[in-house]
C-alpha cells in the first residue's frame, strides 16, 4: 500500500470552497481511479494549512490518482506562496489501525 501526501496553504476565507472541492471533486475523482482505497483531507482555519492523504494499492495507482486530480486542479482555489515541493509525496504504508 502507498500513501499519497499533499499539503498547501490557502486563504482561510476560502474554507467553504476548499471543503466543497475536497468533498465533491477531489474525493470523487480519486474514487474513480483503480487502486484507490481511501482519502482524508484536513484544513486549519486559523493558518489556512491544508493536508490531504490518500491510500492506494500501488505506487502506480497513486500516480494515476495524481494525474487524475491534476486534470481538475484548475477548479481548486489557488494556493498561497510559498508552495511546498515537491508534492505530492509517496510513502509505503508500514502500519495501519
Amino acid at each position: 500500500m502507498i500513501m499519497r501526501f499533499t499539503t498547501g496553504r490557502f486563504d482561510p476565507a476560502q474554507f467553504e470552497d476548499i471543503r466543497r472541492y475536497a468533498q465533491e471533486r477531489q474525493a470523487t475523482t480519486m474514487q474513480a481511479v483503480p487502486g484507490f482505497q481511501s482519502y482524508t483531507a484536513g484544513f486549519d482555519r486559523a493558518s489556512g494549512q491544508y493536508i490531504g492523504v490518500s491510500v492506494w494499492a500501488t505506487e502506480e495507482a497513486a500516480q494515476a490518482g495524481t494525474e487524475a486530480t491534476t486534470r481538475i486542479r484548475h477548479e481548486f482555489p489557488p494556493p498561497l506562496p510559498p508552495a511546498e515541493g515537491p508534492l505530492p509525496r509517496y510513502y509505503e504504508v508500514i502500519a495501519q489501525a
